[in-house]
């Protein structure tokens, strides 16, 4: 993930109770923009930063964990359509690729996820911030993950 090297992840399908369906999503109208993605039953399990590695852009952040006491001025949300305050309860999420959006490493304003064409890797993990990774020791761990291929 950023700043890491490359993490292995299959031709399609998921793994980890993670499901991303269609397979195939595009922009041609409101019906093929309706996605579905579906997070690990175990609570436990969803407690993990959602990213996804879009085909031009690279990492962008869904959402991350944080405590229940945390500040709300203090709490970036990428996508209110798929947000940890969500994730702690549900976990599925049937939304338009439209009301997705995600944020850069060390960036401050959420972009619109879906823009170019090609395979969006989707997956829960340990982190996404390489350095703060290996001064604690570890390296970047995918729970869960899944794919969807949009066209615009």
């Amino acid at each position: 993930m950023a700043g890491e090297k490359k993490v292995a992840f299959g031709a399609s399908g998921g793994f980890g109770e993670m499901d991303c369906s269609p397979p195939t999503i595009s922009g041609a109208d409101a019906a093929s923009r309706t996605l579905t993605l579906t997070l690990p039953e175990e609570p436990a399990a969803r407690r993990r930063v959602l990213a996804v590695v879009t085909p031009e852009r690279g990492l962008l952040e869904i959402y991350s964990p944080y405590a229940d006491a945390s500040e709300s001025e203090d709490i970036m949300v990428p996508s209110h359509a798929t947000s940890w305050s969500k994730a702690r309860t549900r976990r599925r999420f049937t939304v338009s690729s439209d009301t997705l959006d995600g944020l850069r490493p060390r960036s401050g304003k959420p972009e619109v996820l879906f823009l170019e064409a090609g395979r969006y890797r989707f997956a829960l993990l340990n982190g996404i911030d390489a350095a703060l990774l290996k001064a604690n020791g570890t390296k970047v761990n995918v729970e869960a993950a899944c794919s969807f291929d949009w066209t615009p």
